[in-house]
């Protein structure tokens, strides 16, 4: 309702309302009112907000009901996301920075509630106040619940982003180190978001904290975080310097390409192209190139298998004109004539899932020539799969995934 009178007409005729409901006998009526609060704040004016709810909010937080108090504290941080940045005061930030040190009180949801919402608390008070939030942040980084350190390492990037360079390496890439140590579900969540955070940092932290994360699926029995890596591998290679990327990230990339776990290579083939794209031009591309060549001449089928997997990688990147032409096709090529059917099963699937239906590619003299030689393959499979009419992949990143319609 104050959304639609607009702000002004709340204030006057509906605030008064919401603050007596704020007061209620019935504990129930007073806990709606909290977890309302915030909708409320987004339809008032400025002045109101801090005239009024706060006040509210602050006798809601004191209440004598724990339902009422707990209702309070979970919304607190987006309360202060409506208010204007010169209006929110220490006294009222404090409030949310006290939650940092529930846990030892023994009121330990408050603390997951104040990690979830730092984000948004550090963009509204804006970096030049990061002092009044540092300690409290120091605090939540070593709670006991490993909730509240998950919530922090899902949202350190963003943390990153609102505060900038100096206090991310000051106060932030010491948190990134710890939270590689965490349990699974704390990695996971800083993982997931890493080439982002790396981003915010100054090259030489990057290439401190490189070997940290290259370690972790070395060291992991989770597959989903070693998946997660080698995910992220490819975009952070374009973050540091190709010496760093050929030395470090080249080596856990070619030990995730012998992963047991199917859905971990497929991702590594989409970081390798984009590690050999990286490096093309440099001093170091020779060397790679020679690893990632050498796939195609392995003894085990499966190693032939990547190669082709990672030159459809290139494929996808638009990398074909660049490299796989030159460096990449005469290899590629050899193997739609390999012994073992499922090699050329598999170069069947990236004709037609990546070359056969690309316009940059697709005139190739040379994938003209094994796109007719497998179409009369002895393998059924193989020679329906070569002339088979399919559509651009969506996701690139999944292009090693089965599809045949």
């Amino acid at each position: 309702i104050a959304k639609v009178i607009g702000p002004q007409a709340a204030v006057e005729r509906l605030l008064p309302i919401f603050l007596a409901l704020c007061k209620d006998d019935v504990w129930g009526v007073r806990k709606a009112c909290a977890e309302s609060i915030v909708k409320v704040s987004e339809a008032l004016t400025p002045e109101a907000r801090v005239n009024h709810l706060v006040t509210a909010f602050k006798a809601l937080s004191e209440d004598s009901s724990r339902w009422v108090r707990v209702a309070s504290f979970q919304i607190l941080g987006q309360l202060i996301h409506t208010i204007r940045r010169e209006d929110i005061s220490p006294m009222f930030l404090k409030i949310f920075i006290d939650m940092a040190f529930q846990s030892e009180g023994g009121d330990s949801d408050f603390a997951e509630y104040c990690a979830f919402s730092f984000p948004g608390v550090a963009q509204a008070i804006g970096k030049e106040r990061w002092r009044e939030l540092d300690e409290s942040f120091g605090t939540l980084l070593k709670d006991v619940q490993w909730r509240v350190r998950k919530s922090l390492a899902y949202s350190l990037h963003e943390i990153a982003q609102v505060v900038g360079q100096d206090i991310a390496e000051k106060s932030l890439a010491p948190a990134f180190e710890l939270f590689l140590k965490d349990v699974d579900e704390v990695r996971l969540g800083v993982i997931l978001n890493v080439d982002k955070f790396f981003a915010i940092l100054s090259p030489a932290t990057r290439e401190r904290y490189i070997p940290n994360l290259c370690y972790v699926p070395i060291e992991s029995e989770n597959w989903r975080l070693r998946n997660v890596i080698a995910s992220k591998l490819g975009d952070l290679a374009k973050l540091v310097p190709t010496k760093v990327a050929s030395e470090c990230i080249a080596e856990i990339i070619m030990k995730l390409l012998e992963d047991s776990v199917t859905e971990v290579r497929t991702s590594t083939y989409h970081s390798c192209a984009k590690l050999l794209m990286h490096l093309h031009n440099s001093p170091q591309y020779s060397s790679f190139l020679e690893r990632v060549i050498e796939l195609s001449q392995r003894q085990t089928f499966q190693g032939r298998q990547m190669f082709a997997y990672i030159f459809q990688q290139i494929v996808e990147l638009e990398g074909f004109a660049v490299l796989g032409e030159k460096d990449l096709l005469e290899h590629f090529v050899s193997l739609a004539s390999d012994k073992v059917a499922n090699v050329r099963y598999v170069v069947a699937r990236v004709l037609s899932n990546s070359c056969n239906n690309n316009p940059a590619v697709k005139n190739n003299t040379k994938l003209k020539t094994i796109t007719k030689a497998l179409s009369d393959d002895l393998e059924r499979d193989v020679a329906s799969l070569a002339v088979a009419q399919l559509p651009r992949l969506g996701n690139p990143h999944q292009a090693a995934a089965y599809r045949n319609s």
